[in-house]
C-alpha cells in the first residue's frame, strides 16, 4: 500500500464498510436486546456461544471453568449491553468480555493459591507418641486443587482414623 501512495502521490478515498445482512440482523438484535427483549439476547447467545466457550477453553484448559467463564461473560454482556456503542462488532466486544473474565479467574486462582501458601500452618488434633499426627493406615493419594482442600481432607481423615482406633478427638472451637 505505501508503494502505491508514493507512486501515484495520493490515497484512495475511504470506502464505507459494506454491511452484510447478518451484521444488519445482528445490529437489529442488539437494538432489540437493549430495549429489553429477552429473545433477541437469546439469539445472540446462541450465535456466539461456541466461540466464547472455545476462547475460554484456550485460557483455562478446564471445561467447567470455561463454561463458568462463558456464563459470566454473557451475564456481564447482558448487564452492560447499554454500554455497547457499536464502534466494533458485537462479537469483538463479547470476545473481549470473555477474555477479561478468563483473566480475572486466573488472577483469582493465583491470588488464592498465593495467599494460602503464606498462611501459617495449623495442626488438627493431637500428635501421637511418635510425633506424627497421621495414622499408619493413611497412605491415600488425593488429587486436590488447593492446599486448603488438602488440609481439610487431611484433618477429616486424621479424625476418622483416630475415631476408628478408639481415640477421642477434641472438637474445634
Amino acid at each position: 500500500m505505501p508503494t502505491l501512495v508514493r507512486r501515484f502521490g495520493k490515497r484512495a478515498q475511504a470506502v464505507p464498510p459494506v454491511r452484510t445482512p447478518v451484521e444488519e440482523d445482528e445490529s437489529a438484535l442488539i437494538a432489540s436486546a437493549k430495549n429489553g427483549e429477552g429473545q433477541a439476547f437469546e439469539v445472540l447467545v446462541a450465535r456466539h456461544q461456541r466461540r466464547i466457550l472455545a476462547i475460554a477453553l484456550r485460557y483455562t484448559r478446564v471445561q467447567q471453568d470455561a463454561e463458568d467463564i462463558m456464563q459470566q461473560s454473557f451475564q456481564k454482556a447482558f448487564f452492560h449491553l447499554h454500554q455497547f456503542e457499536g464502534r466494533s462488532s458485537f462479537s469483538t466486544w463479547l470476545t473481549r468480555v470473555a477474555i477479561n473474565e478468563a483473566q480475572m479467574l486466573q488472577r483469582k486462582k493465583w491470588w488464592l493459591a498465593r495467599s494460602v501458601d503464606r498462611r501459617p500452618k495449623r495442626e488438627c488434633g493431637n500428635r501421637n507418641s511418635a510425633g506424627d499426627p497421621r495414622s499408619g493406615s493413611e497412605s491415600r493419594n488425593y488429587l486436590l486443587t488447593t492446599r486448603v482442600e488438602a488440609n481439610a481432607v487431611f484433618c477429616l481423615a486424621w479424625a476418622a482414623a483416630q475415631n476408628a482406633e478408639g481415640n477421642r478427638v477434641a472438637r474445634a472451637r
